[in-house]
């Protein structure tokens, strides 16, 4: 009889559906499991970023770490990105910027829209890479192009400041609405610090 993998349960069994993001009520978190056990791709990473922030479980960064990896080798770019979010934020690991880099670009090779976001943060702030504004603003447009409101919410930011564009208010503006409508929170507050509508 081969080991139990960490965290997982004896009886989890196949079929079940992944576990969900944002989380269900407690009860439904045997499916979670379920899934695991079937090596649902989704549900493993998933499940991983549960562990990460303390979401239903308990917060776990070894148990993260695992099943983000166990997902990552299953060709998951969640999976891929939140690793490199990890080694960002010294969970569990050594703070490493280029293993985080490494990750962001894996997760986007993957097609992870949020993870063009998080390289373009990298070059913002000179994490692992040369600051590079360009860089940056590059990256969240690719974001804000691929659908990713907070790649938009970041362009915006870059436009009303002048970093890497020329300064243009209107556009920053543009931009801010845009990520609001897809629900960022930092845009509708930028938007209210402005005095200007959502809409």
């Amino acid at each position: 009889m081969s080991a139990r993998k960490p965290g997982l349960p004896a009886n989890a069994a196949a079929n079940a559906v992944p576990c969900p993001l944002p989380p269900k009520p407690h009860e439904d978190f045997d499916a979670c499991w379920q899934a695991v056990g079937a090596r649902n791709i989704e549900a493993m990473a998933n499940l991983g970023i549960y562990y990460e922030h303390g979401y239903v479980v308990s917060l776990d960064y070894k148990q993260a770490l695992y099943w983000l990896h166990e997902a990552a080798d299953d060709r998951s770019a969640k999976a891929m990105r939140e690793l490199g979010v990890m080694f960002v934020n010294h969970w569990g690991v050594e703070q490493d910027h280029h293993q985080a880099v490494g990750w962001y670009r894996k997760a986007i090779e993957a097609d992870d829209k949020y993870a063009m976001t998080l390289l373009g943060y990298v070059y913002e702030q000179g994490w692992g890479v040369n600051k590079d504004d360009e860089q940056a603003v590059s990256w969240y447009r690719k974001a804000a192009a691929a659908g990713d409101a907070s790649g938009m919410f970041h362009l915006g930011v870059r436009y009303e400041n002048g970093v890497g564009v020329e300064q243009d208010q209107q556009k920053a503006i543009a931009w801010f609405r845009k990520a609001a409508r897809r629900g960022d929170e930092q845009a509708k507050a930028e938007l209210k610090r402005l005095g200007e509508s959502p809409e």
